[in-house]
C-alpha cells in the first residue's frame, strides 16, 4: 500500500472533521433538535440554565448536578431568552462543540502520536455513533469532552513552547479544563494525570505547570463559592455524590426519598434496565451526602470478600452489559447505539488496552504518546468503582480508546507493502 504524507493525512484528517461537522448539524438541526427532548436531566439542565439567563435565584436543588453545563447553556439563553429561539441557539452552541471535538482530537493526537494516526482518530472521533447521536440532547457530556481534549491538547503541546508562551498556554489549557471539571467533575483525574510525573509527556515547563494548576484551582474554586452560595452552605462541586455512591455500591434500581414538603427520586440507567433493590428513605434529602455516604460504606463493608464481584459487575455494566442512555428510550436509536456499544464494550475496548500494553512494553515509536492515551482511558475505572458502572460515564472515554486503535492501524498500515 502507498503510504500518504503527513500532508495528505492531515487533508484526509480535515475532510473527516467537516464531515463530522456536517453529519452532526443534519442530527442536531434536522433530525434530533435537542429543543424537542426535554425530560429528565435535560429538563434539569435547562430549567436551571433558564432561571439563570433570567436573573432567578436558584434552589437548593440546583447544586445536586454540576453547575458548569447550567452556566454554559445560560449563555445563549440570556442572549436571545428562554423561549424556542434561545433553544435552537444552545442547540448551536452544542453542535459547534461537538463537531469541534474531532478537531481537537486530532491536534491531540497530532501531538502524541503520528500524522496517519491522528488522521485515523479524527475519522473514528467524526463518525463515533455514540458522540454524534449524544449532540441531540442538552447533556453535559457534548460540552465537557470537547473542553476537555482541547485543554489536553494545548497542555500536551507546552513542551514545544517557551518562556511565556508556555505559561499563557498552560493558563488557557487549565481555564479549558477547568470548564470541563465544572461540567463533569470526574474529569478532575484526567486533568491530575497531565502533571502526574510518571508519565512520559507531561507540562515539563515548572511555571506552565504552576499556571495549569493555578488556574484549575482558582476557576474551580468560584464554581465551589457559586454552588456554596445557592445551598447556604459550604459545598463542592455538585451534591449529587453521595447517592450516586449509594446506589451503585448496594446495587439499588430506585432510591425515593421525602420529607413533609418535598419528594425526590434517583434511579441509575442500568439498574433499571437488568434489576435493582427499590428503596424509600424518609424523611431525608438527596443533597445529605454524608447520610448516603455511610449507607453506601455499610454496603462494601457487608460485601465483605465479595466485592471484587460488585466491582466486575459495575465494570461490566460500563461497558456492553447495558445499554446507553437517553438513547437507549428512543426505538430508532436504541439498535443502533446498543449494537455500537456492544462492539466496543465486548470487542474493541479490552482489545485496544491489550494491544496497547504490548506497543508500551515493546517500546514503539509512538509508545509514550500511547502511555498517555492509556492512562486517559483508564481513569474511568476508579469512577465506575466508586459510583457506578454507565456506558453514559465511559461514552466520553471512548475518545482515547478511538485514539489507541487508530494508533495501532496507523502503525499496520506503515507495515504493509508498497
Amino acid at each position: 500500500m502507498m503510504q500518504l504524507g503527513d500532508r495528505r493525512w492531515d487533508h484526509m484528517a480535515l475532510l473527516a472533521i467537516g464531515a463530522g461537522a456536517l453529519a452532526r448539524g443534519l442530527w442536531i438541526f434536522w433530525l434530533h433538535p435537542p429543543p424537542n427532548y426535554l425530560y429528565s436531566d435535560m429538563q434539569v439542565y435547562v430549567h436551571y440554565a433558564a432561571a439563570l439567563a433570567r436573573g432567578d435565584d436558584l434552589n437548593v436543588y440546583a447544586t445536586l448536578q454540576p453547575q458548569g453545563t447550567h452556566l454554559l447553556l445560560a449563555l445563549p439563553l440570556a442572549i436571545f431568552g428562554d423561549g424556542r429561539l434561545g433553544l435552537w441557539a444552545a442547540a448551536a452552541l452544542w453542535w459547534a462543540l461537538s463537531a469541534a471535538t474531532p478537531f481537537f482530537a486530532w491536534r491531540l493526537t497530532r501531538t502524541l502520536l503520528t500524522p496517519a494516526a491522528a488522521a485515523l482518530t479524527a475519522l473514528f472521533a467524526a463518525i463515533w455513533p455514540l458522540h454524534v447521536t449524544n449532540a441531540g440532547y442538552f447533556l453535559s457530556e457534548t460540552p465537557s469532552l470537547a473542553f476537555l481534549v482541547a485543554a489536553l491538547w494545548l497542555a500536551y503541546g507546552v513542551e514545544r513552547r517557551h518562556g511565556g508562551s508556555a505559561v499563557w498556554r498552560g493558563v488557557l489549557a487549565g481555564g479549558l479544563g477547568a470548564i470541563a471539571v465544572a461540567c463533569r467533575p470526574q474529569f478532575l483525574l484526567n486533568l491530575a494525570v497531565v502533571v502526574f510525573p510518571f508519565l512520559p509527556r507531561r507540562l515539563r515547563d515548572r511555571r506552565a505547570t504552576l499556571a495549569f494548576a493555578a488556574t484549575i484551582v482558582v476557576m474551580l474554586a468560584g464554581v465551589v463559592a457559586f454552588n456554596s452560595a445557592i445551598a447556604g452552605r459550604l459545598t463542592g462541586l455538585s451534591r449529587e455524590g453521595g447517592v450516586t455512591f449509594y446506589v451503585g455500591q448496594c446495587h439499588v434500581r430506585q432510591v425515593s426519598m421525602s420529607t413533609p414538603t418535598t419528594s425526590y427520586s434517583i434511579g441509575p440507567p442500568p439498574y433499571v434496565q437488568n434489576g435493582g433493590a427499590d428503596v424509600f428513605v424518609p424523611n431525608r434529602e438527596v443533597w445529605e451526602e454524608g447520610f448516603f455516604y455511610r449507607r453506601g460504606l455499610d454496603c462494601v463493608r457487608r460485601k465483605g470478600a465479595r466485592y471484587p464481584l460488585h466491582a466486575a459487575r459495575m465494570i461490566a455494566d460500563m461497558t456492553a452489559t447495558s445499554k446507553p442512555w437517553p438513547q437507549v428510550n428512543e426505538a430508532t436509536l436504541s439498535s443502533v447505539v446498543a449494537a455500537t456499544n456492544t462492539f466496543y464494550g465486548y470487542g474493541l475496548l479490552p482489545l485496544v488496552v491489550v494491544v496497547a500494553l504490548v506497543r508500551i512494553v515493546r517500546r514503539v515509536p509512538t509508545w509514550r504518546g500511547e502511555a498517555v492515551l492509556l492512562a486517559h482511558l483508564l481513569c474511568v475505572v476508579p469512577i465506575v468503582i466508586v459510583f457506578f458502572g454507565d456506558p453514559r460515564f465511559r461514552a466520553p472515554y471512548d475518545l482515547f480508546g478511538l485514539a489507541l486503535a487508530a494508533a495501532a492501524l496507523a502503525s499496520q498500515l506503515r507495515r504493509a507493502p508498497r
